[in-house]
């Protein structure tokens, strides 16, 4: 109702009309709704508070990754473990460790410049919880990431930090989406850089090249729920993967094949856009550096560009309501800096 009720600007209401067709035919099209869905989120987003989404995912998170893992140690649910992996109720130790990425996320969000020495243990703990009890590896450096990066932005002074924090994750996105694009495309085992950057990123490369050859690109993408395979993979020398369902996790591959190159080219030229906006005025938003986080996160996790784990997206409500930002707590209401002369928040 909410969506329906507001008052659009005729150009943007074109606009809308016209990404909305795009849409709805890829989602009929792929059978996947959560880029319909994210995109009617972000619609409903307008004067939302950032601040509030982020706690809600922090503590959905924490909750749902505690219960799975109380469930499953007492025998309430199935624990689907690899080898030395324990996924703790959750269908696959990756989801364990993306749970927890997506907390710590949040939790960045949420205390933005705010750094605390004891973030260092929270941060450090679930580094070590990915890396060594899920073995999800690229949760736990995208973990690091987090830190190291809430770390920067409260320690450097904002009018130095800002603007090539912004340039660098403006750089970073594209890049990373572009290559991620290229590498399925252009994937070969047999050439050494290309098989052991796979091998590091646990055969994401390979199992995202399969699904281009085998299935190929779609401009309103594929419905993978009708695929009967066994893709198989040799992990290790005593570990086969074997792959029945449609697995890629990267969210620019992933998107780029499920809803097609259509929704992927709309999605990116948003993003780029939004980061774009943000540094002709210069300033690092808890919004957007949220998406800076999930834009490099989502090399490695498909929940990069998910509106179920990326909660940012909702700040690209401001494209179409023109001068509304969301509630950024610990900011200037006038200037929207951090450490602006005038305003000295309570932290």
């Amino acid at each position: 109702m909410r969506i329906i009720s507001q008052r659009y600007a005729k150009s943007t209401l074109l606009i809308m009309i016209g990404a909305g067709c795009i849409l709805v035919i890829s989602t009929l099209t792929s059978g996947s709704w959560g880029i319909l869905l994210a995109a009617l989120f972000i619609i409903a987003g307008k004067n939302a508070s950032l601040q509030k989404i982020a706690k809600c995912i922090l503590w959905s998170s924490l909750g749902i990754t505690i219960l799975a893992i109380v469930a499953a140690n007492i025998g309430l649910i199935p624990s689907f473990n690899l080898g030395a992996r324990r996924a703790y109720g959750f269908t696959h130790p990756n989801s364990l460790g993306s749970s927890i990425l997506t907390a710590c996320c949040a939790y960045g969000v949420i205390n933005f410049r705010k750094f605390r020495w004891f973030d260092f243990l929270l941060y450090g703990y679930a580094f070590y919880f990915c890396y060594e009890v899920a073995c999800s590896r690229t949760s736990s450096y995208a973990i690091a990431l987090i830190a190291v990066a809430s770390f920067l932005v409260s320690v450097i002074p904002q009018k130095i930090i800002d603007k090539p924090f912004l340039c660098v994750g403006t750089v970073l996105l594209i890049g990373l989406s572009v290559f991620s694009i290229w590498l399925m495309i252009n994937y070969n085992p047999l050439i050494g850089w290309m098989y052991n950057f796979d091998r590091l990123l646990s055969n994401r490369i390979e199992l995202m090249h399969h699904y281009y050859v085998t299935y190929h690109l779609h401009p309103f993408g594929f419905d993978f729920s009708t695929i009967q395979e066994a893709y198989k993979i040799h992990v290790s020398q005593n570990m086969t993967g074997v792959y029945t369902t449609f697995i890629v996790d990267n969210a620019y591959a992933h998107i780029f094949l499920e809803s097609g190159y259509f929704v992927w080219i709309l999605i990116i030229v948003l993003y780029i856009s939004f980061l774009v906006k943000q540094i002709k005025v210069g300033i690092l938003s808890a919004s957007s550096f949220g998406l800076i986080l999930f834009a490099v996160v989502g090399f490695t996790e498909n929940a990069g560009l998910s509106i179920s784990n990326n909660f940012c997206l909702v700040a690209f409500v401001s494209f179409i309501f023109k001068h509304v930002f969301l509630e950024d707590e610990g900011a200037c209401p006038v200037c929207r800096m951090h450490d602006c002369e005038q305003y000295r928040p309570k932290w």
